[in-house]
């Protein structure tokens, strides 16, 4: 018997989904728990960039690279910087690209990169600066701090019931021109403030 469309989901989908059922036998508080959260954290960056398209990028010259921006230190970023350059998307090519916070507070990552992660750690005043610099500007952003999809960024990591989860922000991605597939909108969960 198939399930109806309503309770299947893509490839990549059920292997996160597993993951996420793994790290959820884990307490949140254990750092073996907390490093396989980040290391779901980074391939979600990896996935989403499939997911999410720049409504303003010429669909007749693909780009041969995409460039994920990084702002801060943190376990995902660490994990994302060592597994993700060279990976593909479509046909580009994935590198990572490690952004200064002063960079990203005056919007001069924008230039530099197609989808910006910033670390929990950066402090709420360059976090509201780099928000605001972004916030109609074809770069998603993305961070794990709660409170993160509400205060206007783009993708807020999260964890629940023992798994990593996302709240996709529609209405500022879709300030920021970017078209989000309908599959990752069916995932998002509201995250929490």
């Amino acid at each position: 018997m198939r399930w109806p469309s309503r309770f299947r989901c893509a490839p990549w989908c059920t292997g996160l989904l597993l993951a996420t059922v793994v790290f959820a036998q884990d307490s949140v508080q254990d750092p073996e728990a907390d490093a396989k959260a980040a290391a779901v954290r980074a391939a979600f960056l990896f996935k989403f960039a499939s997911y999410l398209t720049n409504e303003l990028a010429d669909p007749e010259k693909p780009a041969a690279e995409y460039r994920i921006g990084i702002v801060g230190d943190d376990a995902t970023s660490a994990i994302a910087k060592k597994i993700l350059p060279g990976k593909k998307v479509g046909e580009a090519t994935i590198t990572v690209v490690v952004i200064s916070a002063a960079d990203a507070e005056a919007g001069r990552a924008i230039g530099k990169c197609d989808m910006l992660y910033i670390a929990a750690p950066i402090d709420d005043g360059s976090l509201k600066k780099i928000l605001a610099a972004h916030e109609k500007k074809p770069v998603p952003t993305l961070c794990e701090r709660p409170g993160f999809a509400a205060a206007g960024g783009s993708i807020q990591f999260f964890i629940q019931d023992g798994g990593v989860r996302f709240e996709v922000n529609k209405d500022r991605l879709r300030e920021q021109r970017i078209k989000v597939s309908s599959g990752l909108l069916r995932h998002s969960l509201p995250g929490p403030r």
